[in-house]
């Protein structure tokens, strides 16, 4: 059967902003890679000098390379962007080179400084052409947060508009690269205050959930909180569940990415079947979500994983250095879950919040109507009044409620 991908749909999964979604619906369907290519350019900056790795010795983490004012994003009228490249490091401390953007509101800011809330984004592809900074949107959700008076540090982590390979669902890495933009974004702009609260969706719920644990010995003063929306803590069984879903067949070629990004001797035929692995490298080189959405659009679920997969070298490894709630972490932590999300389940994420609150942590897990991309419209209002209170030293009561 023809599987037609929903041009409106698809945007909404990626851009998720109800504008921008309602924007694009009137659009043809995507049907094959070339209008996912076709379509592609259109989103994104192609990637430039600015984000080339300078020579030398590195930096520390979160050390700013270099900054410049990008007028070529869609941001509304008053509002203004910075681009940024920094310092960070990898899962064994190796310097890499991350980029981030940074848009504050229109008008003055407060006394202070804006309120910075640093965004992590979820999954956008794993090819360098994918990051946030080379998006003319800023990828997804920026501009919600934008207008709840926030200024929004939306980070690529390093390998999305940089070189060095993207270490996707690396949640060690992917919180690094966010806690590091902090102050080389604090470095290149003002009128945003040091205090700052981190949230992300997905891929990037992950990263944030992983920002809390690192801030447990981390102790940054200026670190307030973490918001998790929607996030992928499911391991090997949400992979599991993904090659068996359509519309989500291609994220065990980007695990299986993930895993070669993290332990280099890994091979993707252990875990790949021979139709996913031949599309491997054109998901990795060639285009972003959208593209990876088309190349599987014909694809049968249930024909991209090996029966044995969780078996093979690494791939244990893998999901056991990036599991979450078995860890102490710092400060409250907001866990919000779509009702409805197939593509995180909700029992996958309530069990992981139940090690989190086993372990002692601050945790406050609260569910919303709607699906992977719905919830962020429905959890929106609720969500920016949770991170008021904690700029407004509000404290969050319980160890752990839900």
């Amino acid at each position: 059967m023809n599987r037609r991908l929903s041009f409106s749909a698809s945007v909404a999964a990626l851009v998720t902003s109800f504008w921008l979604a309602t924007a694009y619906s009137g659009l043809p369907p995507i049907e094959s890679v070339e209008d996912a290519v076709k379509f592609e350019s259109s989103l994104f900056i192609p990637t430039g000098k600015f984000w080339d790795r300078p020579t030398g010795v590195p930096g520390a983490p979160g050390q700013l390379i270099r900054s410049e004012p990008a007028e070529n994003y869609r941001i509304p009228h008053g509002a203004s962007a910075t681009r940024l490249l920094y310092w960070s490091n990898d899962l064994y401390e190796r310097p890499t080179v991350a980029s981030a953007v940074l848009i504050k509101p229109a008008g003055t800011a407060p006394k202070g400084g804006f309120p910075l809330v640093v965004w992590a984004h979820g999954t956008m592809g794993v090819g360098q052409m994918c990051g946030a900074s080379n998006s003319v949107d800023v990828g997804y959700n920026v501009m919600p947060l934008l207008t709840q008076g926030f200024a929004v540090l939306a980070v690529d982590y390093a390998g999305l508009a940089t070189e060095g390979g993207h270490g996707y669902m690396n949640k060690i890495v992917n919180a690094t690269d966010v806690i590091n933009a902090v102050p080389a974004a604090q470095k290149a702009v003002t009128g945003v205050t040091r205090r700052w609260v981190a949230i992300g969706h997905s891929q990037g719920g992950q990263a944030v959930w992983g920002v809390a644990e690192q801030q447990a010995s981390l102790r940054d003063p200026h670190y307030l909180a973490a918001v998790a929306l929607a996030p992928a803590v499911g391991g090997a069984a949400l992979i599991e569940s993904n090659a068996n879903q359509p519309g989500a067949l291609f994220y065990p070629v980007y695990i299986a990415r993930a895993i070669k990004q993290q332990f280099p001797n890994f091979d993707i035929d252990t875990i790949l079947t021979p139709e996913a692995a031949a599309r491997y490298d054109d998901l990795v080189n060639k285009g972003c979500y959208f593209y990876a959405q088309a190349a599987f659009a014909q694809v049968k679920p249930g024909s991209v994983l090996k029966k044995d997969w969780t078996s093979q070298p690494y791939v244990s490894d893998f999901f056991a250095i990036n599991q979450v709630g078995n860890k102490s972490s710092s400060g409250p932590l907001l866990v919000a879950i779509g009702k409805t999300d197939a593509a995180t389940p909700p029992a996958v994420i309530e069990s992981q919040a139940e090690k989190a609150c086993a372990a002692g942590n601050s945790l406050v897990l609260r569910s919303y109507p709607g699906d992977h991309v719905e919830m962020l419209q429905t959890s929106l209002a609720d969500v920016t009044a949770w991170i008021k209170d904690r700029f407004a030293g509000k404290v969050v009561t319980g160890a752990c409620t839900y």
